[in-house]
């Protein structure tokens, strides 16, 4: 791995994630009315990711395609505003960048791949990346979800949000991208 096809890689995700953020930019938004949450501002941030390393850059991206890609098969109110355009850009570009990221850290990725049991020979190109990342993801919004989730209090029969700072909303989008990264694999062949 040379730091100049780091850098071609590092290129590749901003181009990705620039072309993901301007289709963003001009898609009409209006808030959920029963949440205080942005789903857009949500996003934004994912896509103009500021990280020092390559890949937290790669996981905010990832988390930003998977959260657009799952207002394909949501039926929910909070994802509802995405067009298929977007959503299809995204699920796109995830998959152009894990091919990149391949060219630059294939090594890597076949041994975390092997890592899970898999054969590299039989995971499609497009999945490794995806694969390679599900160790830091899950956990990470599994907490998300955790966060802001309501609880029941076994002492008493009332509802109350595990911490009151973080609202439920966010809760919900971590379970839709918990969703689609979990759909996205499939029994090797």
């Amino acid at each position: 791995m040379s730091e100049s096809s780091v850098s071609t890689l590092r290129d590749t995700l901003l181009r990705l994630s620039n072309s993901i953020a301007n289709s963003l930019a001009t898609t009409p938004y209006t808030s959920h009315k029963t949440s205080n949450i942005s789903v857009k501002a949500f996003l934004e941030p994912l896509l103009t990711s500021t990280n020092s390393t390559i890949n937290a850059s790669i996981k905010d991206f990832a988390l930003a395609c998977a959260l657009l890609s799952s207002s394909t098969h949501a039926n929910s109110e909070f994802l509802s505003w995405i067009p298929d355009h977007l959503s299809s850009l995204a699920t796109a570009s995830f998959f152009r960048l894990s091919q990149a990221y391949l060219t630059v850290f294939d090594d890597r990725n076949s041994q975390k791949v092997e890592e899970f049991g898999l054969d590299c020979n039989l995971v499609p190109v497009h999945k490794r990346l995806l694969l390679e990342l599900l160790p830091e993801v899950l956990p990470f919004l599994k907490d998300g979800i955790k966060e802001s989730a309501i609880d029941k209090s076994e002492e008493s029969d009332e509802f109350s949000a595990a911490s009151a700072r973080i609202p439920i909303g966010f809760a919900i989008l971590a379970a839709h991208q918990l969703r689609w990264f979990i759909t996205q694999i499939d029994y090797p062949h």
